[in-house]
């Protein structure tokens, strides 16, 4: 699946403006979060994170979008809950920052993910406001696991 910049730039805005207008705190990572730190890779998804507390109220506001529901993924990287939404041919994988963990380096140790809303950076594209992670690592290390994932 290909997908143009001005579809992915729809999209981002799409979810970027119900998350803001519901007040509904994020956090951008992977590709875009990287794109916007200034390296220069392919996008064709859009990953975030949110907090489990609004979930439901998130939930509400793009029932007719969401492709996959709120489900437990676990690969060799991550241990985390989350939904995927579909806009335009582009996928929006949503995280839930609450309990999600991560593998330490090469290690067996899992580690929790410490998402700090409040200390977002907020990052201008176009007319948006996009918050990131002030730390490298997340912005960079994030590649969310795909629905097949599912742990059993």
């Amino acid at each position: 699946m290909s997908v143009t910049p001005e579809t992915l730039m729809g999209t981002l805005r799409w979810v970027c403006g119900v998350l803001a207008k519901e007040k509904i705190p994020f956090q951008v990572v992977g590709d875009i979060a990287m794109l916007l730190k200034g390296t220069s890779s392919p996008v064709s998804t859009i990953e975030l994170f949110v907090r489990a507390d609004c979930l439901p109220q998130l939930m509400r506001l793009v029932r007719d979008r969401i492709t996959e529901y709120p489900w437990r993924r676990c690969n060799e990287e991550w241990d985390l809950i989350m939904m995927e939404l579909t806009k335009e041919e582009v996928v929006v994988s949503i995280g839930i920052s609450d309990g999600a963990r991560t593998r330490v380096g090469t290690s067996a140790e899992w580690q929790d993910v410490e998402i700090h809303f409040e200390a977002s950076k907020i990052v201008h594209l176009e007319d948006l406001k996009i918050p990131i992670a002030s730390s490298a690592d997340l912005v960079s290390n994030v590649r969310l696991p795909s629905p097949c994932e599912k742990s059993l």
